[in-house]
């Protein structure tokens, strides 16, 4: 994969951090190369300024939080009970 190729997907997550995500999702990436393919892998640490907020199609902002391997959604009500075992009763059923 040319160069150019890498840089502009980089960049596209990185303008997506940017303009989707409040405060912004810090990322690193790593790039991988293996059967003549490049792969541009992005992490994304655990967050110290968590809950981050992300701007839906339909310009709503939503909280998202990992559970193992899955993202489940909250609404910014929800998500001022932070990420502990008790949630409001409209909350208990988007979180496993």
């Amino acid at each position: 994969m040319p160069v150019y190729v890498l840089e502009e997907e980089y960049y596209m997550v990185e303008a997506a951090a940017k303009m989707y995500t409040k405060p912004e999702v810090p990322f690193t990436c790593k790039e991988w190369h293996t059967n003549e393919k490049t792969v541009l892998e992005i992490i994304i640490p655990k967050s110290e300024t968590a809950p981050h907020f992300a701007k839906t199609k339909d310009d709503k902002w939503l909280v998202y939080i990992r559970v193992n391997d899955q993202n489940f959604w909250q609404t910014a009500s929800c998500s001022k009970f932070g990420s502990g075992k008790k949630k409001p009763p409209a909350c208990i059923s988007n979180i496993p």
